[in-house]
């Protein structure tokens, strides 16, 4: 009866990773999607993973945007302060909630992110951008 109520269990939470996975994937894949959506690597800075919305929000391909350094599309002076707030995160360990900083779009305009964030225990930060 044990053994019956822990597969159970373990098949509950296999399908809540599987649909999770989904959820995410379509924040990928969906250029319509209102935020953007980027994993990077924590010990490189570089993007390895750009939601499709990139191209709508801020006019870049993605293939524009894969292998860059999140710096190289801050504002000039954002950068010290989004220095900072990485390294609170990852001093304490914690999640991004709500600071902002200025990218620049391809058209050479800057817009305002706001950054939520989560990481791994490895080195990616998975990072959603509300663009205003």
């Amino acid at each position: 009866m044990k053994l019956k109520q822990e597969n159970e269990q373990r098949a509950n939470r296999l399908g809540q990773i599987q649909f999770g996975a989904r959820l995410f994937d379509v924040t990928f894949d969906n250029p319509d999607f209102g935020l953007l959506v980027v994993e990077y690597d924590r010990e490189t800075s570089k993007f390895t993973r750009v939601s499709e919305s990139v191209k709508n929000l801020l006019g870049y391909d993605k293939s524009e945007v894969i292998d860059k350094k999140n710096y190289d599309f801050i504002h000039p002076d954002d950068i010290a302060s989004t220095i900072n707030e990485s390294a609170k995160q990852l001093i304490k360990a914690k999640e991004a909630s709500g600071y902002a900083n200025r990218l620049r779009k391809k058209n050479g305009a800057y817009i305002t992110a706001t950054w939520f964030s989560a990481g791994g225990k490895d080195a990616r930060q998975i990072a959603y951008a509300m663009i205003t």
